[in-house]
């Protein structure tokens, strides 16, 4: 098969190996009187059952709002909230605040771009040398 321009073969290739990765797994039923308020819970829950943890059947509390606003920046763009951010988020009444709060976190680009870049140049060991000592590197992912 043939491609017109070198965008064209790109795509296929990124495509071509898309279909390699596996489907992810569903989430595992729990017991419905158990809060889970989204399916990353759902497996939470479930490894608590498999080990016996009396979380299981009686989860821990959720966080207050509080609390929340200030795990989710430093989570996110690894930053505290401003006071203004706080007291916006504080004073925000729709019941869907946290999940609108993690949506305009992650719509800061740079910021959230700042506080992860670090971390994963450590784990795939990126660096602007090609040695260390004796030790070859990776390579440079800045560019």
């Amino acid at each position: 098969m043939t491609f017109g321009t070198a965008q064209e073969l790109r795509d296929a290739r990124i495509h071509a190996r898309l279909a390699l990765v596996a489907k992810p797994p569903q989430p595992p039923k729990i017991d419905p009187s158990i809060p889970a308020n989204n399916e990353i819970d759902r497996f939470i829950v479930a490894k608590w059952e498999t080990a016996g943890f009396p979380e299981a059947t009686n989860p821990p509390a959720v966080c207050d709002d509080a609390t929340f606003c200030r795990r989710v920046y430093l989570d996110l763009i690894g930053v505290v909230p401003t006071l203004a951010e706080s007291k916006k988020f504080d004073e925000e009444k729709s019941p869907d605040k946290r999940a609108k709060l993690i949506d305009e976190l992650l719509a800061r680009d740079n910021d959230y771009a700042a506080n992860w870049t670090p971390f994963f140049e450590e784990a795939i060991a990126s660096s602007p040398f090609e040695s260390q000592g004796s030790v070859r590197l990776h390579g440079n992912y800045q560019m």
